[in-house]
């Protein structure tokens, strides 16, 4: 089976999970049995974290019986698999608990068997199996396995103390398996930690992802290893640099979309309605919230619904069950709706005095130019770096250009946007904003000069922040290119590009020295292996001289002293030829 919990073949973090596993089998191996329920969000990864765990583990059986939605009204269908390998053990079980067991698995026929022997027939089962050899029985999809096979899957579990059986079952936080495995140990499994999701991005993606937007999507996925590995594969590092910049939640994949969309649509309409609203509005504002849909026409208990499916609870704030509900619920609005929900939430937000919120939704229902709203979003933009917010005032600037009217203004905006977007350390995302000013121009000329000259000197600064080889070889003539459209213009703007030249060459000559130290270096090396290579085969060619040679007699005294010299003579002559020493030289000279 398949599961959309599988989220990649190769498990990543996880090692406190990891280590209770291993500590669940391990206490089976000594004859202590417990049962685990893994509790955790539609593709959090269920299905890996057990996969890992019973990779490899030599001398214990291991059972597995998913749950499976068309199995779902099948009483103890899920039963009948996990115990079809030990059917040769019936026998051995006592009569009712065995007779219990095949009414069950409907291979007798009989009245309906009583669940408390069906449950002790079970566990009798897998303890029989269990005296061949610790046994590890795994679940996944719990939630989907039929009422009857739960309850005595939970029944067993809790009776496992003095068996060498550990029962492991993998579920979604549904109410009906709370009820029904109470009293068992729950691992709750919740998202990766930033660098793990980080590096699950990265890995999953054709090309690299800039880190600063890769750490945003590890924030709004809520560490989901699927919603990770569906962004990689699904869209392109240039559509995950462009939805960085959108209003509304981060997209998802439509694995995960189906799957929360599914209970959405179970709602009635109201409640869907409701849904969009609150999705729309980030903050979660009840007060804000409740206004606007009693605007658009939504009953006020429409909410009731929602929250008895579990997809967001409503208090000061409505809070979704996890990010990504909410980011299905707003991908799936119609455009049209969106952008009506939003401009209802914006004259809402202006009536409470929260502008900065009137903008953003401004912004989300506005459908192609609209310089008004631009213009607010640039006094957004320069509220929030003046207090510190450099990636929202990108954000804010790339959306006030999507909305002005193309010209100087619109660059301006695009410019200031990239640069913003650079001080907040999302490189690639500045480098994107620099593309698009430079998409729209029309000729050379297109830019006035500090805007061309602002250009030039981010693109370098940014040459070097990303280790972009060409870009750091054009540097300094950049800079001074820019330096010069800076002149007479913009003083300060000069210097810097000046200095920032001055320094770049500084960098560059002393890389220079660099990389020749090193070579000479490794020169030195060199030198030095040859001479203890050409030194060993010196002294391997004095053994194989002929014995009267090594002898120490007259011959030897009237020319022994001279060898040593013209040994290392021979081997100089060899080396400084670039070869082996000639040993039949050297052996020569011994004998002249």
């Amino acid at each position: 089976m398949v599961s959309i919990d599988t989220p990649s073949p190769a498990l990543l973090g996880r090692a406190g999970e990891r280590e209770r596993l291993a500590e669940l089998v391990g206490s089976a191996r000594n004859g202590r049995g417990s049962a685990l329920l893994i509790r955790g969000e539609p593709g959090i990864g269920k299905t890996s974290l057990l996969d890992e765990a019973t990779r490899d583990l030599a001398g214990v059986g291991i059972v597995r019986a998913d749950g499976f939605e068309a199995e779902q009204a099948m009483p103890y269908a899920t039963l009948q698999r996990l115990g079809a390998p030990f059917t040769e053990l019936l026998d051995a079980l006592p009569a009712r608990q065995a007779s219990a067991l095949r009414i069950a698995a409907g291979v007798d026929d009989g009245p309906p068997p009583d669940r408390y022997l069906v449950g002790l027939g079970m566990l009798s089962l897998l303890a029989a199996a269990a005296e061949r050899h610790p046994l590890v029985c795994v679940v996944d999809d719990a939630h989907l396995v039929d009422a009857e096979s739960l309850e005595v899957l939970a029944f067993v579990g809790r009776r496992l103390a003095a068996e060498s059986v550990a029962l492991v079952l993998c579920a979604r936080p549904e109410a009906h398996v709370d009820v029904a495995v109470a009293g068992l140990e729950v691992l709750e499994l919740g998202g990766l930690d930033a660098p793990t999701s980080v590096r699950l991005l990265n890995r999953s993606a054709a090309e690299p992802v800039d880190p600063f937007l890769a750490t945003r999507f590890a924030e709004e996925t809520g560490g989901n290893p699927l919603a990770l590995i569906d962004l990689a594969r699904e869209f392109t590092a240039q559509q995950l640099t462009d939805s960085s910049l959108a209003l509304g939640p981060v997209p998802i994949g439509q694995r995960l979309e189906s799957t929360y969309l599914r209970a959405v649509d179970a709602l009635p309409a109201g409640s869907r309605r409701w849904l969009g609203i609150a999705a729309a509005e980030s903050t979660g504002r009840t007060a804000l919230i409740d206004v606007a849909a009693q605007r658009l026409g939504v009953a006020t208990d429409a909410a009731g619904a929602a929250e008895l499916a579990g997809l967001a609870s409503v208090r000061e704030r409505v809070r979704f069950r996890h990010p990504l509900v909410r980011a299905a619920v707003y991908n799936a609005m119609p455009a049209g709706e969106r952008r009506e929900v939003h401009a209802v939430l914006r004259e809402v937000a202006d009536e409470h005095g929260r502008p900065d919120l009137a903008v953003w939704h401004a912004a989300a229902a506005a459908s192609g130019v609209d310089d008004e709203v631009a213009d607010r979003m640039e006094r957004a933009a320069d509220a929030a770096g003046g207090r510190g917010g450099t990636a929202s005032r990108a954000r804010l600037l790339a959306g006030a250009a999507d909305l002005t009217t193309p010209g100087p203004l619109r660059d301006a905006r695009l410019m200031a946007a990239a640069e913003a977007a650079a001080a907040a350390g999302a490189a690639k995302l500045a480098l994107e904003l620099l593309d698009r000013i430079e998409r729209d121009r029309e000729g050379p000329a297109d830019l006035d000069p500090v805007t061309e000259g602002r250009l030039l000197l981010l693109r370098a600064m940014l040459a070097l922040f990303v280790a972009d080889p060409d870009g750091v070889r054009g540097g300094t003539e950049r800079l001074l290119q820019a330096a010069g459209l800076f002149h007479g213009r913009a003083p300060e703007l000069e210097q810097r590009a000046l200095l920032a030249a001055f320094n770049a060459e500084l960098t560059s000559e002393s890389a220079a020295h660099r990389v020749a130290a090193g070579a000479r270096a490794t020169a030195r090396r060199g030198r030095r292996r040859r001479r203890r290579t050409h030194l060993a085969h010196a002294r391997r060619a004095r053994r194989a001289r002929p014995a009267a040679v090594r002898r120490g007699g007259a011959d030897h005294a009237r020319g022994g002293r001279d060898a040593p010299g013209l040994d290392r003579r021979a081997t100089a002559r060899a080396r400084l030829g670039g070869g082996r020493p000639d040993d039949g030289a050297v052996g020569r000279a011994h004998l002249r």
